[in-house]
């Protein structure tokens, strides 16, 4: 088996006792899902927005309700996961395929999509009164230049700008601003808690605790279990996987990239102390955990020691929701969750998981 080859497209695809809320089937009221192929004016509205961000233009989308009883909206900034990727979390479709040991993909991906939770957060979210900014991630095709020199500091400063940005607007609520963060986004949001000491709330998304790289060797693991590796080759390619975040560590790693991120950003996480982080968002903003409990990439335990942890700093304002049957983008999978499914059909948020986040918001906007 081509154990280093198959570890770093691994890697690259998915790189991206408890008083808890184990959510098991939608609730009855739950207000109308929208999926990314909705485009109905009637339910919200939308304009494109660019803001500047340590010296590139970033481009967006803004999606908002339509005209009511409000003349400010409570606003949140949606945070990327891992990897290049636009305002959408596009995912495309296409076939994965094992050959000699490699995962790869069969052709060119295909021109539709599989996934677009970030829009269909948005467009979900805005419809039940709330103004959300996504936009396409520093490196994307409209986002600036390259990602060579990205760091967790450098996307943190991104999504400040777009907070930023939705505080010269009239129309938003300056008192009630959230950010949601998926994966790796889930990082940038505890971050910005702590260093903004002012967000009314954060809503993580699949978010670790536990630093990413070394959730990395368990996801390589579970994936290279799946594809029928030995104990052995999986035991060499997490052996190598150490050495090498060990130079980037120290420095001495010889690429810019790693295994396609850019090898500054994967020291940046991995210099990056997420539970002394955690310790800092303070008592007053707002905490809603969501997980999926077949994610494989953040498993639900992340979210329980956030969570746990949390409670013992005794947080005003913290929930957490673990839903039975989704992934790691929450979206509904019937079987066993890898890597191969998230690019084989649509799917779609759940309606009750917009519903989650709804009332989540409303009860932080109301206190």
């Amino acid at each position: 088996m081509k154990t280093n080859t198959l570890v770093s497209l691994v890697v690259y695809f998915v790189v991206t006792c408890v008083p808890y809320t184990l959510c098991t089937e939608p609730q009855n009221n739950a207000r109308p899902n929208l999926t990314a192929e909705t485009n109905d004016g009637d339910l919200f509205r939308k304009e494109d927005v660019v803001f500047k961000s340590t010296g590139i233009a970033l481009n967006g989308t803004l999606t908002y309700p339509l005209p009511g009883n409000r003349s400010k909206y409570p606003a949140i900034v949606l945070i990327h996961g891992t990897g290049s990727t636009d305002r959408d979390g596009t995912i495309p479709m296409m076939k994965l395929t094992i050959e000699e040991g490699d995962i790869r993909p069969e052709g060119m991906p295909s021109k539709e999509w599989a996934m677009k939770p970030f829009k269909e957060m948005a467009e979900g979210l805005s419809t039940n009164g709330y103004a959300v900014l996504r936009f396409d991630k520093r490196g994307w095709a409209e986002g600036g230049n390259d990602q060579v020199d990205m760091t967790l500091d450098l996307l943190c400063e991104d999504v400040v700008s777009a907070l930023s940005y939705l505080k010269t607007r009239s129309d938003i609520d300056h008192q009630s601003m959230f950010v949601l963060g998926h994966s790796e986004g889930g990082i940038v949001a505890q971050k910005l808690a702590a260093d903004l000491q002012w967000l009314r709330g954060i809503i993580l998304y699949c978010a670790p605790i536990t630093p990413l790289h070394e959730l990395t060797h368990d996801q390589t693991a579970y994936t290279l279990r799946l594809m029928g590796a030995t104990e052995s080759d999986i035991d060499k390619a997490l052996h190598k996987n150490k050495q090498d975040y060990e130079k980037i560590r120290k420095g001495e790693y010889p690429e810019q990239t790693f295994n396609g991120s850019p090898t500054l950003h994967w020291r940046s996480l991995i210099l990056h102390d997420p539970m002394a982080t955690l310790r800092k968002c303070p008592l007053t903003t707002g905490v809603l955990i969501l997980s999926g409990a077949k994610d494989w990439q953040i498993p639900p335990r992340e979210a329980i020691r956030i969570h746990n942890e949390l409670l013992k700093l005794n947080h005003e304002n913290v929930d957490l929701h673990v839903f039975s049957m989704l992934d790691h983008f929450l979206l509904e999978e019937k079987g066993v969750s890898r890597v191969e499914n998230y690019f084989v059909k649509r799917r779609n948020i759940p309606p009750y998981v917009l519903q989650t986040i709804s009332q989540w918001l409303e009860r932080a906007c109301n206190p």
